[in-house]
């Protein structure tokens, strides 16, 4: 049902530890990567997990994924990681593929500030195009009639701020994007973001 029709979804299951979160998004991912949920066709699944330091590491989840889906190892000078992440990203855009990728791979933390794509950036100007292009870049993943992506995220109660932010922009312009977003975590996270509103929050408790 997350992927019925190519209409967006989301889902975010907040439990204790030890109440079965991680066994029921493997049942998910294996059934939506083979094809064999609700006979439907395999779908990309993005699979990233906050840690226990994610606070400290600002917009994690991103460079984690980044990380996942581009092959960059924790043993990769700066230079190398750059090098993949843009390589990576820049043939998902239909024009300027290069500004693109480095918007995304600033905003993780890649450190792409020499370029001249990104010159004369503000951090709130950045983070709105490094958003903008994520979302763009999601976009390119279902092009050409494939299932919409599925991103899970686990033990979202870890995530740093600015991932939240990301979460919560993905979710307030789900209409726009094919995707489907599933997210795990423990109730301790709504102490962290008490006042947003939770019809629009990233950490919405739909189930348990």
């Amino acid at each position: 049902a997350l992927l019925a029709d190519r209409q967006p979804r989301s889902l975010t299951l907040l439990a204790e530890a030890g109440l079965g979160k991680s066994r029921l998004l493997r049942e998910l991912i294996t059934g939506l990567s083979t094809g064999h949920a609700a006979d439907a066709a395999p779908c990309r699944v993005l699979t990233v997990r906050s840690q226990p330091d994610g606070p400290l590491r600002p917009w994690g989840l991103l460079r984690s994924l980044l990380a996942l889906q581009f092959g960059v190892a924790d043993t990769d000078s700066a230079e190398a990681a750059r090098q993949k992440v843009e390589a990576g990203l820049s043939p998902c855009f239909a024009e300027r593929g290069a500004q693109q990728a480095q918007l995304i791979g600033q905003l993780a933390g890649l450190d792409f500030a020499d370029s001249p794509h990104l010159r004369g950036l503000g951090p709130r100007l950045l983070r709105d195009q490094a958003f903008a292009a994520f979302c763009a870049y999601l976009q390119s993943l279902a092009a050409g009639g494939a299932a919409p992506p599925l991103l899970v995220v686990e033990d979202l109660h870890w995530a740093d701020e600015g991932s939240l932010d990301l979460l919560q922009h993905l979710q307030a312009h789900a209409a726009e994007l094919p995707l489907a977003l599933v997210m795990t975590g423990r109730p301790a996270l709504l102490l962290r973001r008490l006042g947003l509103d939770l019809e629009q929050a990233p950490h919405q408790a739909e189930g348990v």
